[in-house]
């Protein structure tokens, strides 16, 4: 049985240095997956072949953001969930229809866990203004309405799953790296 693994959490919270984490600590390197731009890669934690969903690398945007197509995420989760362990994130897959669609499709088959990150908004917010530095933007002004709406929906996405039996775990980063290599190895 694999396991499937969907890190959750607002803008700037670390979902995606959470599974960078996860990349550099990988063993035997990558093997880089093309399809429909970059669909990810095939990493081993252990002896463990695990495919992680999406780009990651140089750019600001990983996970499954870097490819805003939601059905296409859950089609190929659903897919390499067949022969890998899968980690993936991003704001667009917080999705709880196709979530749940996921939960009930692999029951028997494949374990769901959602990592669900606990970063307090004022690190999201630091986060935000070091990619948006990187990018020569502004500063983030706004209002914290944004990230307590995604933050919202990643709550909401969680308590969904885990109605349907997925285990979730709220977690600060460093917690978060610990408990996704446990998970995947």
């Amino acid at each position: 049985m694999t396991t499937i693994v969907n890190i959750s959490g607002t803008s700037g919270s670390g979902k995606s240095t959470v599974v960078r984490k996860l990349l550099e600590a990988s063993r035997f390197g990558t093997k880089i997956i093309k399809a429909n731009k970059d669909m990810g890669r095939i990493i081993y934690v252990g002896d463990q072949p695990v495919f992680v969903a999406g780009r990651y690398g140089v750019h600001d945007t990983a996970g499954c953001d870097c490819v805003k197509d939601v059905e296409f995420w859950y089609n190929t989760i659903y897919e390499m969930a067949e022969r890998h362990n899968v980690v993936y994130e991003g704001l667009f897959v917080m999705n709880h229809m196709r979530g749940i669609d996921l939960v009930k499709k692999i029951r028997g088959r494949a374990t769901m866990h959602v990592i669900n990150l606990t970063t307090p908004f004022e690190v999201c917010i630091a986060g935000i203004n070091e990619r948006r530095a990187r990018r020569n933007q502004p500063e983030f002004t706004g209002d914290l309405d944004n990230l307590k709406g995604h933050t919202t929906r990643a709550n909401n996405f969680a308590f969904k799953l885990r109605q349907l039996g997925a285990q979730v775990y709220n977690l600060d980063r460093d917690a978060a790296v610990t408990k996704l290599k446990e998970l995947v190895r």
